[in-house]
């Protein structure tokens, strides 16, 4: 709109939609779109010559740009980062499998020799107290062998600090859950410890680490047991809910928000008070990888509302039978409903 108005020499008109714009799309932190906005408006005054304005607008859009590379630059590292760390926990499980099948390959020989010797009416007692006393350390030793496995494939989903599922976990397998799962509907809860930063300046990242503990445990024990709580970094949180509603959603989001304020943490000398900003995608229906990423990308949005506003609260998105990308630019036009914390 502000370029038309540009061509049609209404300069005024056209600064303030391209304003308008630029403020819309900073509240929402939707740089790419705000980087698109700064090129067209240089392009256009350099159309019209005014060449200084252009110049300054392309300046802010090559700004933008290297922001925008060097996000997605290290968003892409980290990817490979877990997938190069997922790729040698798999190399070990497949080692341990092929010493299984090893050990299987020679209890089969070994019971074909015996079968040999127990042709011998000498030594079948002999052979059979020997192939008894084999057999059970065998079972133990495959027994601890699974317990192993079991739990070495446990450890590759579970956080260390927190015991809190990981990113992996969402990665591998809720991933392919949500995307396998077409009659059901989910809620996205991404959540966000408000000032940890300043908190771990304060006392300390041993502090810091026993408020994610603490956190943790608390969140895990106020929901259900088929829905996932998951750390996906620092002090960010993914919450996934199954079959829910937007008053269920609610109703959940104000239970989180007063449990995590209402009881102070007791670190050595100190009583901390915490409490926690949540963006909320309520009862999206997901169809392919496109729909997935742009419900995760409003609740992220639904957060930086929620943070921007005051903190200790959530911003809840009423997201059901709406097409996700009609929406993901047009912020408005979902309804949406604020969960105030304790005071």
């Amino acid at each position: 709109m502000a370029i038309n108005y540009v061509y049609l020499n209404e300069l005024e008109i056209a600064k303030d939609y391209f304003e308008r714009g630029n403020s819309f799309f900073e509240e929402f932190k939707m740089i790419s779109q705000l980087a698109d906005n700064f090129k067209s408006w240089s392009e256009a005054m350099a159309s019209i010559k005014h060449y200084e304005t252009a110049y300054k607008a392309h300046l802010r859009y090559k700004s933008l740009s290297d922001k925008i590379f060097n996000t997605e630059r290290e968003s892409r590292m980290l990817r490979i980062k877990e997938l190069f760390q997922a790729t040698q926990k798999d190399q070990e499980i497949e080692k341990l499998a092929f010493e299984n099948q090893r050990k299987n390959i020679e209890i089969e020989n070994k019971s074909l020799e015996q079968k040999i010797w127990l042709l011998s009416a000498v030594i079948a007692l002999l052979a059979f107290v020997m192939l008894s006393i084999f057999y059970r350390k065998l079972k133990s030793s495959n027994q601890t062998l699974t317990k192993y496995n079991t739990k070495l494939n446990e450890e590759r989903f579970i956080d260390p600090l927190t015991e809190s599922l990981n990113r992996r976990f969402f990665e591998v397998q809720q991933r392919e859950r949500i995307l396998t799962s077409s009659e059901v509907s989910f809620s996205f809860f991404v959540l966000d410890i408000d000032h940890f930063k300043s908190l771990n300046d304060t006392y300390g990242h041993a502090c810091g680490d026993y408020v994610l503990k603490i956190f943790c445990q608390r969140i895990r024990n106020s929901i259900r047991q088929q829905d996932n709580f998951i750390r996906m970094g620092g002090e960010e949180f993914l919450l996934v809910v199954e079959n829910s509603s937007f008053e269920n959603d609610a109703m959940l989001l104000k239970k989180l928000l007063l449990l995590i304020k209402s009881k102070p943490l007791e670190f050595e000398q100190h009583s901390l008070t915490i409490s926690m900003s949540v963006g909320v995608a309520s009862n999206v229906s997901i169809y392919d990888e496109k729909s997935l990423d742009i419900a995760l990308e409003l609740a992220d949005q639904a957060l930086y509302k929620a943070k921007n506003t005051g903190r200790n609260q959530g911003e809840l998105l009423d997201l059901h039978s709406i097409p996700l990308a009609n929406v993901i630019n047009n912020y408005e036009l979902i309804a949406s409903k604020t969960i105030h914390g304790a005071e």
